[in-house]
């Protein structure tokens, strides 16, 4: 992400340092967004299928920060 931004990890870091939102926060936020596109647009694909589309590690992580970030699971939000 930082050689995206032409920049280096320690000042891309430096830019988040002390202000809520972390990097990680808004990384987690921004993958859990498109989790919840990928639900609601293909609601056939499981949750494991979508989590590394996501840049989530597994089926596990991905469920935590959903219900951390939208407080509700997955399959949940999937079927309101």
């Amino acid at each position: 992400m930082a050689r995206a931004c032409h920049l280096s990890r320690r000042a891309l870091f430096r830019l988040f340092a002390g202000e809520p939102p972390s990097l990680a926060d808004e990384l987690r936020h921004l993958r859990v967004a498109e989790a919840a596109r990928l639900l609601r647009r293909h609601p056939n694909r499981s949750v494991a299928d979508i989590a590394p589309a996501c840049g989530f590690g597994g089926e596990t992580q991905l469920r935590r920060a959903f219900r951390a970030v939208m407080g509700t699971t997955p399959w949940s939000y999937r079927t309101d």
